[in-house]
């Protein structure tokens, strides 16, 4: 874990909620290399957030990033809906289902990240 956990860091993704349990992770075979990850996150009430995907910068394009959400996607309970909190990015995610949402219609956990988010990303000169 301590890989994924310096991939999300290198790549300014929030490193909080990071939990090994809800995490697809896809490695080199023979190396064992991390090349990604992504996790399932429980959101509360049945939903969750597909949060952390990252890809190693010298194996995107290669369909890893795809197949983790797949792979997180078929894993997750059925019937329960999946949300995620995107800065870019929208047209790859929507191939596998993902539309916008309204702010009410986002868990409350994930509408404080983002409100969280929003602060801190002024503070620091940007925006989330």
């Amino acid at each position: 874990m301590p890989a994924v956990r310096r991939m999300v860091i290198s790549e300014a993704m929030n490193p909080l909620f990071l939990a090994e349990a809800h995490f697809v992770v896809a490695a080199e075979s023979t190396s064992g290399s991390v090349l990604g990850a992504g996790q399932l996150r429980p959101v509360g009430r049945g939903a969750h957030e597909l949060a952390s995907l990252v890809v190693r910068a010298d194996s995107r394009r290669l369909g890893i990033g795809g197949a983790i959400v797949e792979s997180i996607l078929e894993a997750r309970p059925p019937g329960e809906p999946v949300f995620l909190l995107t800065m870019g990015g929208e047209r790859f995610y929507e191939r596998f289902g993902f539309e916008s949402a309204a702010a009410d219609e986002v868990p409350p956990t994930m509408r404080a990240e983002l409100a969280a988010g929003n602060v801190l990303g002024r503070f620091l000169g940007g925006e989330v």
